[in-house]
């Protein structure tokens, strides 16, 4: 939590069970690898990047299903967490390496890259991060991720969609019982292959 550069930390081979508040949740930290963990049976997203700053992060090899809908929501920038539409990945700035997860059973989404186009949270506050627009910054991977039996996306860009500066390429998808397989909102710049 706030630790910046934590190159060669990992948070691997856990299981989160019953979680009554996110499963896990990398804020303003970087680098850090998230590998092998079974999420299940989530209140809230299972693994979120938080403010929109951190990058370079590796969620790699993860599972998790069943991901339920927050009633008592956390209300940050004068408004309310999207944690009553809760998604496995819940990624706020795409500089990150999503690889080869399974996303599966969430009351909303598999996948949500919800951008914003400017930080929030505490790091908003920091002088460094001003003018931060993850809406436009690179992706770092989207490789070999599966989402099936979600009730609503399997994987999605809502509701302010993606607007990188390069081509964004989501490579090996697959969505399979979802309500709506891929949702690209308002986006531009993106191949799904």
């Amino acid at each position: 939590h706030l630790c910046r550069d934590q190159q060669g930390s990992s948070f691997s081979s856990n299981t989160i069970y019953n979680g009554l508040q996110r499963g896990l949740v990398i804020h303003q930290t970087d680098n850090v690898r998230a590998e092998d963990n079974v999420f299940h049976h989530i209140v809230g997203h299972g693994l979120v990047l938080e403010d929109g700053v951190e990058v370079g992060n590796i969620m790699r090899r993860n599972i998790g299903f069943r991901n339920l809908a927050q009633e008592n929501l956390i209300v940050k920038d004068g408004r309310s967490q999207t944690d009553d539409k809760p998604s496995m990945l819940w990624i706020s700035n795409p500089n990150n390496f999503v690889e080869y997860n399974v996303c599966s059973g969430s009351d909303l989404s598999g996948i949500w890259y919800e951008l914003e186009t400017f930080v929030t949270g505490v790091s908003k506050e920091r002088p460094e991060f001003e003018g931060v627009n993850p809406q436009v910054v690179e992706l770092g991977s989207f490789v070999g991720n599966e989402a099936h039996s979600n009730h609503g996306f399997g994987f999605q860009t809502y509701p302010d969609g993606y607007r990188p500066r390069t081509q964004a390429v989501f490579k090996d998808y697959f969505g399979w019982r979802n309500r709506v397989g891929v949702f690209m909102h308002e986006s531009t710049n993106l191949v799904v292959e």
